[in-house]
């Protein structure tokens, strides 16, 4: 329960726009988890406020973290081969 509650608290930082708050190097690859809980600890220590709703959302992440820049410009090199086979009759 916990995990899923961190979850989403760290998804509202994302989608309100307070990312840097607890976030300081963005492509440092934090995840929602660790993102909500750095904001728990703000939460305790510098009086933020927790979000009132509990909304897990889906889909596609509106600002996904980039492990290394070496590995973002991989992502769009990709290698395809095609392969076709004709089966004699």
């Amino acid at each position: 329960m916990t995990t899923l509650l961190l979850s989403v608290q760290g998804q509202q930082v994302v989608a309100t726009g307070k990312r840097r708050w607890v976030d300081a190097h963005w492509s440092r690859g934090n995840s929602y988890f660790r993102i909500g809980w750095n904001w728990l600890k703000g939460c305790l220590h510098k009086d933020w406020k927790l979000f009132p709703t509990i909304l897990l959302q889906g889909g596609v992440d509106p600002a996904p973290a980039i492990a290394s820049k070496k590995q973002a410009q991989q992502q769009f090199k990709r290698e395809f081969t095609i392969k076709s086979y004709r089966f004699a009759a």
